[in-house]
């Protein structure tokens, strides 16, 4: 019995793992029209060793930080919410507190009987969907959003508390 469920833990670890690894995301930026062969050359003339280089490519004002994320969110499976253009609903947003929206930057976007779609700046954080499962009882479908957007959804939504 216990070798089975752990035979079960390992493969879902590892469904995870293979769900959440970070593939590049240079191939997707140029096949969706991002940015040309060319621009990125330059740009990878100009990045500095340490600094991210979709950073760069941002700097540069090449891309912005909405279509980084939108070839981020495809390249690991993940939706993309632009919250621009989604509105948040007050109740809706409410399912969770304003302290635990801060401190997960996330945001309930869609609820559909006991799944919530979360908004989140860092969809992997096992932590951040596990708590707010726990505290909804709730599953969460985590959607990557940008993250001053999710800020100021979160301000406009628990500005009192």
């Amino acid at each position: 019995m216990w070798a089975r469920l752990l035979r079960r833990l390992r493969v879902a670890i590892h469904t995870f793992k293979e769900r959440f690894r970070r593939p590049p995301t240079v191939p997707l930026r140029i096949e969706r029209g991002f940015v040309t062969a060319e621009q990125l050359e330059g740009a990878r003339k100009a990045q500095q060793n340490a600094q991210p280089f979709e950073k760069v490519l941002i700097e540069l004002g090449m891309v912005g930080e909405r279509e980084v994320l939108q070839a981020k969110a495809q390249a690991m499976g993940l939706p993309f919410v632009d919250l621009e253009r989604t509105p948040v609903e007050t109740d809706t947003a409410s399912l969770i507190s304003g302290e635990l929206a801060i401190r997960h930057s996330a945001i309930v976007i869609k609820r559909v009987d006991k799944t919530l779609w979360v908004a989140m700046s860092n969809p992997t954080s096992l932590r951040a969907i596990d708590e707010i499962s726990t505290i909804t009882k709730c599953r969460v479908v985590p959607v990557l959003a940008v993250p001053d957007l999710i800020a100021k959804a979160i301000s406009e939504h628990y500005r009192s508390s």
